[in-house]
C-alpha cells in the first residue's frame, strides 16, 4: 500500500543502529542498499562531537536526485524517504575527529521480488 510518497509496509523491514567515526572530511558510507531491494524508510543522524559546525548527509534515492540535510553539533537530524538507495556522512570544515549516531529504520516493498525469482 502506498501513501502519498511513502511506502507502508506490511511489517517487513530492519532497522539499522550504530556509531560512526571520521578522522577525515571525506564521504563516509554509513548504509547502502542491496541493488534489487526497494525500499523506504527513516534516516536519523545524531553528531555527537567534532570541529565541524554540522555534518553533511547525503541521500541517495533510485529514480530520484540525492537529498542533502545539515546536521548540527549536539543535534539529530531525521528524514523519511522513499526509494532509499544510500546514506553518506562528510564534514566540510576541515580535519580532526568527528562522532556520531544513526539509526536506519527500513522498509522493503515486497511485491516486486517475484520478477528477481525469474531471473
Amino acid at each position: 500500500m502506498e501513501h502519498g510518497d511513502i511506502f507502508i509496509s506490511s511489517g517487513v523491514g530492519d532497522q539499522f543502529c550504530g556509531n560512526f567515526v571520521m578522522t577525515t572530511p571525506e564521504e563516509t558510507v554509513l548504509w547502502e542498499a542491496e541493488p534489487h531491494f526497494i525500499t523506504s524508510g527513516t534516516v536519523s543522524i545524531y553528531y555527537d562531537e567534532g570541529k565541524c559546525e554540522s555534518l553533511i548527509v547525503r541521500i541517495e534515492q533510485t529514480y530520484r536526485e540525492e537529498v542533502c540535510f545539515s546536521v548540527p553539533l549536539k543535534n539529530t537530524r531525521s528524514f523519511t524517504i522513499r526509494n532509499l538507495r544510500k546514506v553518506c556522512v562528510h564534514c566540510t570544515d576541515g580535519s580532526g575527529t568527528y562522532r556520531g549516531k544513526y539509526c536506519l529504520s527500513i522498509h522493503y516493498r515486497l511485491d516486486h521480488l517475484d520478477d528477481c525469482e525469474e531471473e
